[in-house]
């Protein structure tokens, strides 16, 4: 490991030497290590501790493994911890994906909904003294608890992630070092701004009547979950006699949170069972369509498979999976430029094949396919104006697919490299069609939920070849 002002300084020195890699003739900015540690400053350290030094280090380990490159923000983070020396205080937000967290987050300690940097191992963890201060006293909460006001559903989401990784995880924080007024002061404080006639209690609100119980509040932990059907009161009453041993509240909550999903699973059974015997017939059909057809046009004694001819300038190609034919207009090692009417895309030699002469258009053979440059700067707008989320929530089955189809397409001919499908969870339907259907396409590398805090199985993560 290296000292992480002398990597800072080793990337923005402009001598030549500094730029050389062994095997690589061009010249590059690189780190001689992807293992980095910073040197606290004890006054500084102590003084962004707030004079609690217990636990306090003198280096902070920053492990860069498995990290191919480092983005400029990712630098200026760096830059700042060197420059900065803790006489400003730097935090990421909780929204902010974790790979850019540059594994900094075992020094992460947690304020509200931010994460704030500490010379300590604070493992993401609550600092109660500061956080209970912001939520109940610097914190403006208001508008919420109104009588019959509209919440529309990011707000709503916006205000449940407030109940669950701000309120729960502080009262159970302060549970954790016996400080039960301050911990009942700030679940009181959430019933109070986040009243559940506005914003309902679900799986958010479970670590809300557990602490209430923990707490001896009986009778607002009864309040929180009097809707719930009998397998609630089974968990409640796990929970209390348990008195919130944490290994038999997490089993609890996973059997009500498993009950729900039966629940849910037997309502909607008949349904999933219809789409997916429709599913099957269409298999079925385009099966026997490609049996009768292969039989067809097969002869007594089929001949020896060919290998296909290599691709040329002027051959009619497609990619592999889709249908839309173009004209190869240029090739560079393993690259092609292809023009598919008026669009103009490069893509490698391997996701490309011949189309059968008598697939292909009849038309007079040019020697040199032009695109205007203003049809270039229209692709190139569209490749700008791209959005990389599709949103198909509310909508048929056969309409999301229709969307996705088209969506996909003019993804993989721009050369979108990741792209994010919102279907919702629901009963789970619509995720299950689409993603039966990305499964097909040859284009589609792989797919995936988004992470918990960014939607989680609400939305699938596309990697497009």
């Amino acid at each position: 490991s290296i000292d992480l002002d002398t990597a800072l300084k080793f990337v923005r020195s402009d001598d030549p030497k500094f730029k050389k890699i062994p095997g690589i003739s061009q010249e590059l900015d690189y780190i001689p290590s992807d293992k980095l540690y910073y040197r606290v400053d004890s006054v500084a350290g102590a003084k962004a501790l707030g004079g609690h030094t217990a636990g306090m280090v003198d280096k902070m380990m920053i492990d860069l493994t498995g990290k191919n490159a480092l983005g400029k923000q990712e630098l200026t983070i760096l830059d700042m911890l060197q420059t900065n020396n803790f006489e400003r205080p730097m935090y990421y937000a909780m929204t902010v994906n974790p790979d850019q967290f540059i594994n900094l987050n075992g020094y992460f300690e947690q304020t509200g909904m931010a994460y704030g940097i500490v010379p300590k191992h604070a493992g993401m963890q609550p600092n109660t003294e500061k956080m209970f201060d912001n939520v109940m006293n610097k914190f403006k909460w208001g508008g919420v608890d109104k009588p019959g006001i509209y919440i529309d559903e990011n707000t709503m989401r916006m205000c449940k992630s407030y109940r669950q990784f701000v309120f729960n995880k502080l009262a159970e924080a302060l549970l954790k070092e016996g400080k039960n007024e301050k911990a009942l002061q700030v679940l009181d404080k959430c019933m109070e701004v986040l009243p559940p006639e506005n914003v309902p209690l679900d799986y958010t609100g479970l670590s809300t009547g557990e602490c209430y119980y923990v707490l001896g509040q009986k009778e607002k932990a009864e309040q929180i979950l009097q809707e719930s059907n009998a397998k609630v009161e089974n968990t409640i009453r796990t929970i209390k006699e348990a008195q919130a041993e944490k290994e038999k509240t997490r089993t609890a909550r996973q059997e009500l949170e498993n009950f729900r999903k039966s629940i849910a699973a037997i309502e909607q059974e008949q349904q999933e069972e219809k789409l997916l015997r429709k599913m099957e017939k269409i298999k079925e059909k385009q099966k026997r369509k490609k049996e009768k057809k292969e039989q067809a046009t097969s002869t007594s004694l089929p001949p020896k498979p060919q290998p296909s001819p290599p691709i040329a300038v002027g051959d009619h190609v497609r990619l592999k999976g889709q249908t839309s034919i173009g004209d190869v207009i240029e090739i560079n090692s393993d690259n092609a430029t292809v023009a598919f009417g008026m669009l103009k895309t490069t893509v490698k030699l391997k996701r490309l094949e011949p189309v059968p002469a008598g697939e292909a258009p009849s038309r007079k053979k040019a020697s040199v396919s032009f695109v205007s440059t203003q049809t270039q700067d229209q692709v190139y707008e569209k490749k700008l104006n791209f959005k990389q989320d599709i949103d198909v929530r509310g909508m048929k089955g056969d309409e999301a697919i229709q969307a996705i189809t088209y969506y996909i397409d003019d993804a993989i001919l721009l050369g979108i490299p990741r792209v994010r499908i919102l279907h919702g969870t629901g009963s789970g339907i619509l995720r299950t069609l689409i993603r039966n259907y990305l499964s097909s396409v040859p284009g589609v590398r792989h797919f995936q939920d988004e992470h918990v805090q960014f939607g989680g199985a609400g939305i699938t993560v596309v990697d497009l070849n």
